[in-house]
């Protein structure tokens, strides 16, 4: 299997992958406030935890990136990681940390 046959997404892929998307979007909107305020804790303190629905969400500030580890709170259940590159102007520092706050519970709820 050549790199090109490796990009190609099955269907059921690429429909969690829209839903995926759609959930972040509609996140990002809806719980915009939330993460604002958790991106100021967050920045100001290098770590934040919460916890959602059966999930622990830890987030940490590590050098030149953000970090967020999913945990199941089930012992059988997955977790995830994600990271994001921390740009250079605070403005875009806290779009940023919208836009992981807003993937990383989407993907816990997919």
């Amino acid at each position: 299997m050549d790199s090109e046959d490796q990009d190609i997404l099955t269907s059921e892929e690429a429909i969690r992958e829209r839903e995926l998307i759609s959930k972040c979007f509609q996140l990002m909107r809806d719980e915009r406030s939330r993460y604002e305020d958790q991106a100021i804790r967050l920045i100001e303190k290098a770590e934040l935890e919460t916890e959602t629905e059966g999930f622990k969400l830890s987030y940490i500030v590590k050098e030149n990136t953000y970090f967020c580890r999913i945990n199941s709170k089930n012992k059988s259940g997955n977790s995830y990681e994600i990271e994001f590159p921390i740009p250079e102007l605070n403005k875009e520092k806290i779009e940023t940390l919208v836009e992981l706050f807003a993937q990383s519970e989407a993907e816990r709820m997919s």
